[in-house]
């Protein structure tokens, strides 16, 4: 038997499905060169969720913070079980899961951040080309391309390792990231999780926005 355990706050799970629909949205307008000036801006707002996602790593929810997942030697541990086939549940990510969330919060935050500084010139430039050389621009462009590449392999292999746990370990790690909540067995404790107000989340995210935006705008200004 189980029962439904609360392991994923709101501000958390908000935080990762804006992120799927911005990074949707810029493979889109990327792809096509259509809307171009709002992929500028979903660039900024991606930004702004990462820095909120950095802070909420330390001073949100027990499931979000990173010292909740954050461990090399337990990833190492968790690999060796990963073909185990008896279902598996976390309070929050994996010691392994957490490596990934780190690489792809690490590469969006590249990948966002060399294009303010981007350019094609010929349409389209950063907010922030003015403040590089045209030599520093154009290598800024290419590693914005090699960041999107890498950061198909990265969802690819996230989207692998959702598809993995639901056949091979029989859990469902989308259920919880929607609701909040997670199928918990009956024989196991259930874990001790302080959730924070989500108003707190609320006033660290418009800090976060108005830090970037406030930043790119004055820089650009330069």
């Amino acid at each position: 038997m189980k029962n439904l355990v609360k392991i994923w706050d709101s501000p958390t799970r908000l935080f990762h499905w804006l992120l799927v629909i911005l990074f949707g949205f810029m493979w889109y307008s990327g792809e096509t060169g259509n809307y171009l000036d709002l992929h500028m801006k979903s660039g900024m707002l991606i930004l702004s969720l990462i820095l909120f996602r950095l802070i909420w790593g330390f001073i949100g929810s027990t499931s979000s913070r990173f010292s909740n997942f954050i461990s090399p030697v337990g990833a190492i541990k968790h690999a060796l079980t990963l073909f185990k086939r008896d279902p598996e549940v976390n309070a929050g990510h994996n010691p392994l899961g957490g490596l990934m969330v780190i690489a792809m919060l690490v590469m969006l935050a590249l990948q966002a951040g060399v294009g303010l500084f981007s350019s094609d010139l010929v349409l389209t430039e950063g907010p922030l080309f003015n403040l590089v050389d045209e030599e520093t621009a154009e290598e800024m462009t290419d590693y914005h391309y090699l960041g999107f590449e890498i950061l198909l392999y990265l969802t690819g292999l996230h989207v692998a390792a959702i598809v993995f746990y639901r056949i091979v370990k029989r859990t469902n790690l989308v259920k919880p990231m929607i609701t909040g909540k997670a199928d918990w067995p009956q024989d196991q404790a259930k874990p001790k999780l302080m959730f924070k107000n989500p108003f707190i989340a609320l006033l660290v995210l418009i800090v976060s926005i108005a830090t970037v935006f406030g930043g790119v705008t004055y820089l650009s200004g330069l």
